[in-house]
This record gives C-alpha cells, sequence and structure tokens, in this order.
C-alpha cells in the first residue's frame, strides 16, 4: 500500500507546508471507491465511475477549503469533523459492501507490471516529480512555502491566501 499511502501524502506535503493538515484523507478515499463501484456497479461504465469518483474527490476536498479558508476554520478541527462526515457518508451509502468485478485494463493499474518496476510505482514516480516541480519551480510553490513562514506577509503582498489554501484542499480532494 506504499503507493496509495504516498499518493495522498503528495497534496497533503503542500497542505502541511502552509501551517494546516488534513484529517479527512482517508475518508475521502473511501467515499471515491464507494461513489466508483457504485457507478460502474449500476451503468458498467468505468470511464464514467472513474470521472464521477475524481469530481467526489474534488467536491469533498472544496468544502474542506471552504470551511478552512473562508470560515475560518481550523484545519484540524475542520478535517476531524468531516473525516467522520465522509467516514460514516460511505458506510450509509454502500451499507459495507463490497464492489467488485471491475475491467481488466482498470485492475491493471494496481496489479500491472512494466518489466521489472509495477505501473502503480511508475504512476507514482510522475505524481512525486510533477510535484516537486510544482513546489519548486511555480509561483503557487512560491506562495506555499510562504504562507507557511508568514500567512500575514503573503496576505500584504497582495497574494489571495484564502484561494490558493482553497485549492490545496481541492487538490488534496
Amino acid at each position: 500500500n506504499y503507493v496509495e499511502i504516498g499518493l495522498l501524502a503528495l497534496p497533503l506535503t503542500l497542505i502541511i507546508i502552509t501551517g494546516g493538515n488534513d484529517l479527512s484523507v482517508g475518508s475521502i478515499v473511501g467515499v471515491c471507491a464507494i461513489v466508483t463501484g457504485i457507478t460502474f456497479q449500476a451503468s458498467g461504465n468505468m470511464i464514467l465511475a472513474i470521472v464521477l469518483c475524481l469530481l467526489t474527490g474534488c467536491v469533498c476536498g472544496l468544502f474542506n477549503g471552504f470551511l478552512v479558508g473562508k470560515v475560518k476554520m481550523a484545519p484540524m478541527v475542520a478535517t476531524l469533523a468531516t473525516l467522520y462526515l465522509f467516514r460514516g457518508g460511505a458506510l450509509g451509502v454502500s451499507e459495507a459492501k463490497s464492489y467488485l468485478g471491475f475491467p481488466k485494463w482498470f485492475q491493471f493499474f494496481g496489479l500491472g507490471n512494466a518489466g521489472i518496476l509495477p505501473i502503480q510505482t511508475l504512476l507514482f514516480i510522475v505524481a512525486a516529480v510533477s510535484f516537486g516541480i510544482l513546489l519548486h519551480r511555480t509561483d503557487l510553490g512560491r506562495y506555499v512555502w510562504a504562507i507557511g513562514n508568514n500567512e500575514n506577509a503573503v496576505r500584504y503582498s497582495g497574494a489571495n491566501v484564502q484561494r490558493i489554501k482553497i485549492f490545496l484542499f481541492l487538490l488534496s480532494g
């Protein structure tokens, strides 16, 4: 499970650098998995299931960002509350059922190999390099570091700290 945890850690790293945290990422994964399973079982369309999964994650992250950025809740409090909200919603909707029978091409991303490396390891390497570039070579990355050092200075410099935080939580979702 190192790849799954690593993929969750990449956007969470950006939030932690800003001085926040997101305790609900595991519950968001659960909600997204349930949405994927239910959508595939109902429609038989894996592409639709993937799109709805990603949209669900974005909506959950955006909700966290709204609580932290707009409502000004402490990230620890907001994401602890949404952890239970998302987890309870996932369990309630799924009734703790498993969803099976996904297409082979979809399973390839978790079980396939490219030579000696698993496909999921290659996906993680691409994601890690992308986040490294984002963090060290873009304006957003500079703002993330600056917010973590002195949020008020970044705000006085004219950057929209609230929008950056909301985007980071959306990305984490």
